[in-house]
């Protein structure tokens, strides 16, 4: 999303508008005139203006931010256990957002998702962690295993990011377990 950012004669244009049609306005359309070199000094500032503005809109989104990247990471806690500090600027913000991404786990498919936006492809499975069946149901509901499926030696460095991270996010009376498929 962008605000268009509009020349100083098309600002010119616009102040003109606001003043009365007339004899006495028609110095606005006149180049040279005092009320002509008003508008055009007025007009300058609207276009810093709204080019500051414009450019603002385009920092406030981590996926196009260059100079409010360094509050986005202070304010995700960037670097923490999980995710460095990155060396470049697209990997800056790719840390950003996936660390917003991972605040959003409520479901099983959010992982997933998560996984994806990374660049892994993960099954996701759930167990009670027995590897034998009991002629009774122990607790059925009370999953205890969380089993993670992926791609992860495609790039280890991104995985250990991506593992550290679900770690985080799964409950603390689970077990989570990596495997490579």
């Amino acid at each position: 999303m962008s605000i268009k950012k509009y020349t100083v004669d098309e600002w010119i244009g616009f102040l003109n508008h606001f003043l009365p049609n007339g004899e006495a306005f028609v110095a606005k359309y006149v180049e040279g005139t005092n009320l002509r070199a008003y508008q055009k000094a007025k007009s300058q500032e609207f276009k810093r203006f709204g080019d500051f503005a414009s450019d603002l809109i385009s920092e406030v989104l981590p996926s196009t931010s260059i100079n409010l990247l360094s509050e986005w990471e202070s304010y995700l806690g960037i670097p923490d256990n999980c995710i460095p500090l990155a060396t470049t600027l697209q990997e800056r913000r790719d840390n950003v957002i996936l660390k917003l991404t991972s605040l959003a786990y409520q479901t099983e498919q959010h992982l997933i998702d998560l996984a994806d936006a990374y660049g892994f492809t993960i099954t996701f499975g759930l167990s009670t962690g027995f590897n034998y069946t009991l002629p009774f149901v122990l607790n059925n509901n009370e999953r205890s295993l969380f089993l993670i499926s992926g791609n992860f030696s495609t790039n280890p460095e991104k995985a250990a990011v991506f593992q550290c991270l679900i770690k985080s996010l799964i409950p603390a009376n689970k077990t989570v377990v990596f495997q490579e498929l």
